[in-house]
């Protein structure tokens, strides 16, 4: 987790079980901005050398190009902000009682 930019002194002496697997639960997205970049710069001068039309995906396919289940439906429901809400409230708590 050093090397994503926290302290050394809070993540040894600080950091919260829950923070610390949410950052490693997502460590996987941290270079997927510079693998879209490089994928579109590809497709690019793939496509201008190309006679035929191709797909960004026909290009470099990575693994979040799948949709899955999960990710069908992003709608946040008035259920989903409510039960959230409280969540960020207890956290908030656990927080201010250290």
């Amino acid at each position: 987790m050093l090397d994503l930019g926290f302290d050394p002194s809070y993540v040894l002496d600080k950091m919260q079980m829950y923070e610390a697997s949410v950052i490693l639960q997502n460590m996987g997205r941290r270079g997927r901005y510079e693998w879209e970049r490089t994928r579109l710069t590809m497709y690019t001068l793939a496509q201008v050398n190309s006679s035929k039309k191709l797909k960004i995906k026909d290009i470099l396919k990575f693994d979040w190009d799948e949709e899955t289940e999960d990710d069908a439906d992003r709608t946040i429901t008035e259920e989903d902000k409510k039960r959230l809400s409280e969540k960020a409230k207890q956290y908030s708590k656990i927080i201010q009682n250290g």
